[in-house]
């Protein structure tokens, strides 16, 4: 079975394009992930949970991540905490890992799960 892993599809500078191409490079029989963004990233093969907002680099961490419930971020984070994903991956600014994960209950730092997910990956 193959490892869920919660892609934040807005998150980075190149998002959703380049986003979503490592996704797709990156999926295979033990690495399957799942992207959370807008509808339009629909028809990639990919699994999608759409979601209507993102969090933008302007924004203020605490204060985006409580008011944007339904950011791709936010809702990455969340199916890891709900067991719906092993791990999420963002390329989001660095000041919003420690609150998306405080919101979403999720028990390891950001970069523990960036390293199970390069672990998982065969090279």
């Amino acid at each position: 079975m193959a490892t869920r892993v919660a892609v934040d599809a807005l998150g980075g500078d190149h998002a959703p394009d380049e986003v979503v191409a490592g996704a797709v490079e990156a999926a295979s029989d033990s690495i399957a992930p799942i992207l959370f963004g807008p509808e339009s990233l629909a028809g990639t093969g990919l699994e999608l949970v759409p979601c209507s907002d993102g969090i933008a680099m302007s924004d203020k961490p605490a204060e985006a991540v409580r008011s944007k419930p339904d950011s791709s971020l936010v809702r990455a984070v969340r199916a890891v905490g709900d067991g719906d994903a092993a791990a999420v991956i963002s390329a989001v600014e660095d000041a919003l890992s420690p609150f998306a994960v405080r919101i979403g209950q999720v028990p390891l730092p950001p970069m523990a799960i960036m390293s199970m997910i390069r672990a998982a990956k065969p090279a």
